[in-house]
């Protein structure tokens, strides 16, 4: 689940910054102009710096991917894996119950994760 937590909020960052009026993101720019317009363009910002580390494909991937979900739906999948986090560490269900549970929810879209029936 850490590992799911520290991806989705990655995302849910740089959907953020895809959203800034300067520089503009345009979905379905190549990784060249990614590269060399606009990842320079956004360095410059000392807000992102540590965001922004890494080799500038991998970057453009995950970039890529963070514009395929809106900020609202990355929002609500970490409040579904901080619920099931709560749940497996409280609530005595068992463990792929609650791991199902939380898989289907976010395939689904579903809203909330609900108690289990």
């Amino acid at each position: 689940l850490a590992t799911m937590r520290n991806y989705i909020s990655k995302l849910l960052v740089f959907r953020t910054m895809q959203l800034l009026p300067d520089p503009v993101f345009q979905k379905g720019m190549n990784a060249r102009y990614f590269q060399d317009n606009y990842l320079p363009r956004l360095q410059k910002k000392n807000e992102f710096q540590e965001m922004l580390k890494g080799h500038p494909y991998a970057l453009f991937m995950s970039f890529s991917k963070a514009a395929e979900y809106s900020c609202s739906t990355l929002k609500l999948w970490l409040e579904q894996l901080l619920l099931a986090e709560y749940r497996l560490k409280g609530s005595g269900l068992p463990e792929r119950v609650v791991l199902e549970q939380l898989l289907i929810s976010l395939l689904h879209g579903s809203s909330s994760l609900e108690q289990p029936r």
